[in-house]
């Protein structure tokens, strides 16, 4: 399993959780989408960060071939984490990605207290 992230920062964070690090030396690879280039996992969890109600969803998320190479690391499925509504307004590359996972039914919402939701 990968997770792809666009930003270093959010990447620290992940690295810093306890059960990433146990995953880790099970073969989960956790790393950006610039150093994922070239490499693929069966499965890919692609995590957007961005979620605000302006719609901005930054500049590394409007990069047709940075988003190429993060959607096109997995070999059998794919799972993209990230504001739906921030995403399509905020990435003219991702808004006709989403509109159409949408359209298949591929969209799932999450509860309003999803993080305070222990697991």
């Amino acid at each position: 399993i990968g997770v792809i992230c666009p930003y270093r920062s959010q990447l620290r964070l992940i690295d810093e959780d306890p059960f990433i690090a146990d995953q880790k030396q099970s073969g989960l690879e956790v790393s950006t989408i610039d150093r994922f280039q070239g490499r693929d996992k069966d499965a890919v969890v692609l995590s957007f960060v961005r979620s605000n109600s302006q719609g901005k969803a930054g500049r590394l998320l409007d990069d047709f071939r940075r988003l190429n190479v993060a959607v096109s690391r997995a070999k059998k499925k794919l799972i993209l984490i990230g504001s739906f509504s921030t995403l399509s307004k905020g990435s003219s590359v991702m808004r006709p990605v989403l509109e159409g996972i949408k359209h298949r039914s591929g969209v799932e919402s999450l509860p309003p207290n999803a993080l305070q939701i222990e697991i």
